[in-house]
Formats: structure tokens, sequence, C-alpha cells
């Protein structure tokens, strides 16, 4: 076998042990649409690091894994692309989140889970 294909695996068996935790987190439902009663996946939001991060990982609906990766896509990866309405500093520190926060500092927000 190719190492590539080993990595793979490796990645795919990583991936497994989050399962029950995004279960547990997404509650059964699939994490963008709501939706309960149906096949989920899990999907590495980009950029994907060398280990799975649960924190940067959401559980989807099949039909929602089926559609064109261009449709996730977003030319500003910035926190502040998509949680601008939810910075609670309103803009006076800038975008550079991850100057101050990381995906743990935020754990610890119920909301923010």
């Amino acid at each position: 076998m190719g190492k590539g294909y080993e990595t793979h695996q490796a990645r795919v068996l990583a991936m497994q042990g989050l399962g029950k935790d995004l279960a547990r987190r997404a509650k059964s439902k699939c994490e963008l649409t709501g939706t309960a009663g149906v096949p989920l996946r899990p999907y590495e939001v980009p950029p994907v690091g060398e280990d799975p991060d649960i924190e940067r990982t959401l559980l989807i609906s099949e039909a929602c894994h089926d559609v064109p990766l261009e449709a996730y896509q977003v030319a500003d990866r910035s926190c502040a692309a998509c949680h601008r309405k939810d910075d609670v500093h309103r803009g006076e520190f800038g975008s550079d989140c991850e100057r101050c926060h990381t995906t743990e500092s935020f754990a610890a927000f119920r909301g923010v889970r």
C-alpha cells in the first residue's frame, strides 16, 4: 500500500474518534440545517490542520455534504468574516481574533460550542 493511502486511513480513523463527541454536540442533527433523522457526516472546515480538530469540524447531513465544495468557500477566511455579528468588542480590536483568542478560549462560552 502507498503512503498516501495509509495517511488517509489514519485520518479517517482519527475522524471516527470524534464521532460521538460531534453527535453529542450537534444533538444528532445537521449543524447547518438542524435536520434530524438523516445520515450525518463530519465536514472539516478549511484550512484543515495536520490532526483532526473537533472545533473545526461540523456534523452535517449527507445532502449538505454533497453540495459542491465551492459553496462553502469564502474569500475572507478570518473569524470576523462569519462572526462579525457576534463581535462583543464591536470591531474595537480589529479582525485579528486569533491574536487573543483560540478555539479553546471560546469553548468556555456555551453559545459558541
